[in-house]
């Protein structure tokens, strides 16, 4: 496994003062189940949480995460889908960009992966996991001058689906 996180951890939506009704109570039962590492509890109530509000961006957000988290590569096109739905839903949600990058990467897109990256980047500059997968993802295409303007540390080869979700980003 990687020794740095790819993707962020699920939940960093939803805040202490962030309760707004039964979805969000949903998110935070599923939180406490994926801190745990007990993520397919987690996405059980996440999809409850969507059940009740269909348009709630944190829930795909964190369905999404989960899955990955969990390894679950043969769910890659569903895992995009929940990033798509929660970007579609907030659009300036710089993690599920990064995310969405990440599982871009994985399944061989990557200028498409390039593309979001810059997209988390335009929205949160200094995206640390964003900076460190835009600099690993261009240094493994050869583009070291680029990969320099994301500069983090030494950049390591392509990982495996296992070790890229390590580098999802849940903050």
């Amino acid at each position: 496994m990687a020794k740095h996180a790819r993707a962020s951890k699920p939940g960093h939506h939803v805040e202490e003062t962030d309760y707004r009704g039964p979805a969000e109570l949903l998110n935070r039962q599923g939180m406490g189940h994926a801190k745990k590492g007990e993520y397919n509890e987690a996405v059980k109530c996440f999809i409850k949480a969507q059940n009740v509000n269909p348009n709630n961006a944190t829930s795909w957000y964190n369905i999404g995460t989960s899955l990955a988290m969990d390894n679950k590569e043969d769910k890659a096109l569903f895992i995009l889908y929940c990033y798509d739905r929660a970007i579609e839903l907030n659009p300036q949600d710089a993690e599920a960009w990064n995310n969405k990058a990440t599982i871009l990467e994985l399944m061989g897109a990557d200028e498409n992966a390039i593309m979001c990256y810059k997209r988390a980047l335009e929205i949160r500059p200094g995206h640390g996991s964003a900076m460190r997968n835009m600099e690993l993802l261009l240094t493994r295409l050869g583009r070291k001058r680029e990969a320099m303007n994301y500069n983090t540390d030494s950049a390591q080869p392509k990982p495996s689906f296992t070790e890229a979700v390590h580098y999802v980003s849940w903050d």
